[in-house]
Formats: structure tokens, C-alpha cells, sequence
């Protein structure tokens, strides 16, 4: 390798993965930035090893056997492309195991500090400001897999939280809220179409009062699947609930496509008595 860049120690370092993975992670323990949050010692390895595989493949002998005689850490450079993916992916998975930016700092730093031990002069300089950027990189895919968490938590939430109550023992109805992306409309779709399997229900409530906005491509994809169903077209009456105006046509376009039964009402007291009165009920007022 060329004087001015010798990552010769590194090499020598990096012969010895399982070793650089035991330093680090002894680094990271004593480093005074990471917050007292713990994980189990063999998760976190598990989750660091591809990054220092990734790292020793970069000085990975070619075909011929021959060690590449330049080498440059630069941000974004081709060879480096695994090794920067590698820390993208482990930070997305500390954030989902709670790890905060001090903890993926302290991490990345204490990393920095490992793999500078083993250089000097200019190829310590350029390892130093290499892995600042790393540190950078990895910030940013934590905040993305917070976020990333947070939303499927949403999700997961609003699919078991969204009510599928039973009005009598054969009407069913279901209330969405909020914003439904296609998977939770399909979820609870699903449920409302093994209810009425499982209590032969001849009618159902699809109450849309909570749903922000206008129907979106994926409820229009997940009210299709349900009313074209062989257990819905032409056997079951669906009883809509505040259906915006704008959207009424969509519905009634899904409908004739299946030639199901919807009527559209404002209100849900005013679809239970319809669906009960549908059913034979007799709604008797107090005397």
C-alpha cells in the first residue's frame, strides 16, 4: 500500500473479526456517551457482526490473491457500499430495540476508536473523518427506523383497536377510524367477513363517520375484495354509514360490479333500525 495511506494494521486487525467484535463491544460498554439502556450481549453482536464482516471484505484479497494496493474511505464510495448498508440496517434495528442517538453515537465512536488503534498518520486522519460520516449515516437510518416502528405500532394498533360489534347475534357492524392504510382496511374486512360466516348473518354495518378524508385507493381495494366475495355478492346487505357524498358513486360503482345490495345512511341508529327492520326485527318503543 502507498506510505501516505498504510491501512497495513488494519488489515492485520480486521484478520481477526471475532476479536475486533469483542473490543468493540467492550468499547461501547465503557463509552460514557451511551445511555443505561441494556441489551443482551449476543443480540447486539449478531447485529454488529455483518458490519465488521462488511469492513473486512473490503481488504478482501482479490481473485488472484493480490491486496488492493489503494485504498480511500470516502463517503459514498462504490467499495464501500455493503459496509455503509450494514450500518443503515443496524441502526434501523437498534431503533425498533430502543436504542436512542447517544446509544448508536457511542456505538459508532467507539467503533472509530477500535479500527484508529490500529492506524497512524494519514490513513488515521481519514478513518477518524470516515467515520464521523458513518456516524451521520447511522443517525439518520435510526431516526428513519423509529419512525419506520412507530408507524407499524400504529398500524398494528389501529387493526386490533378498529370495533366489530355485534348488534344482535346475526348483525354485525364495524366502525373504521382514523386513517386506514390498505392492510388494516383488508384486516378488519377479513373479521367482518368471518362473522358473517360463522353467525349466517343475512345483513352488515360498514360505518365510515371516523375514516379522515375521502376514500382511498386502498379502502376501495379492501371494500371490493369484501362485497365481491362469494360470501357477500348477492346474499348479504350492507348497510353504509356515513359515506362522503363525493364518495357515494365509487360505492355504488363497487356494488353493481358484484350486483350487491348497499343503501347509504347518515347515521348508524338510522342503519340499525333499517338492517333489523330488513331482518324482521320489530323495533317496540318503551311505554
Amino acid at each position: 500500500m502507498e506510505t501516505e495511506n498504510n491501512y497495513g494494521g488494519l488489515i492485520e486487525l480486521l484478520a481477526e473479526p471475532s476479536v475486533v467484535l469483542t473490543q468493540w463491544g467492550l468499547a461501547f460498554g465503557e463509552s460514557p456517551m451511551r445511555l443505561s439502556y441494556k441489551m443482551d450481549t449476543e443480540v447486539l453482536s449478531a447485529t454488529l457482526e455483518p458490519i465488521i464482516n462488511a469492513l473486512a471484505d473490503v481488504f478482501a484479497p482479490a481473485r488472484n490473491g493480490e491486496q488492493p494496493t489503494s485504498m480511500h474511505f470516502c463517503p459514498g464510495a462504490r467499495e464501500l457500499r455493503e459496509l455503509e448498508k450494514s450500518v443503515s440496517f443496524a441502526a434501523a434495528n437498534l431503533a425498533v430495540d430502543g436504542f436512542t442517538g447517544f446509544d448508536v453515537g457511542a456505538l459508532l465512536l467507539s467503533l472509530r476508536d477500535v479500527l484508529c488503534s490500529a492506524l497512524k498518520g494519514a490513513a488515521l486522519a481519514e478513518m477518524r473523518h470516515y467515520m464521523e460520516w458513518l456516524v451521520v449515516l447511522a443517525a439518520d437510518s435510526l431516526a428513519t427506523g423509529r419512525e419506520q416502528a412507530a408507524v407499524e405500532r400504529w398500524h398494528n394498533q389501529l387493526d386490533e383497536g378498529t370495533p366489530l360489534i355485534m348488534i344482535t347475534p346475526e348483525l354485525p357492524a364495524t366502525l373504521f377510524v382514523c386513517e386506514p392504510d390498505r392492510r388494516v382496511v383488508a384486516s378488519v374486512f377479513g373479521r367482518l367477513l368471518l362473522t358473517i360466516v360463522r353467525t349466517g348473518a343475512v345483513a352488515a354495518i360498514v360505518d365510515v363517520r371516523g375514516v379522515s378524508g375521502r376514500m382511498s385507493r386502498g379502502f376501495a381495494e379492501g371494500l371490493e375484495s369484501f362485497v365481491g366475495h362469494a360470501r357477500i355478492a348477492k346474499r348479504i346487505r350492507i348497510f353504509a354509514c356515513g359515506v362522503h357524498a363525493d364518495d357515494v358513486p365509487g360505492w355504488r360503482a363497487i356494488a353493481q360490479r358484484f350486483e350487491a345490495e348497499v343503501h347509504f345512511e347518515n347515521y348508524f341508529d338510522s342503519c340499525v333500525s333499517a338492517a333489523l327492520e330488513d331482518g324482521g326485527w320489530r323495533l317496540v318503543s318503551p311505554a
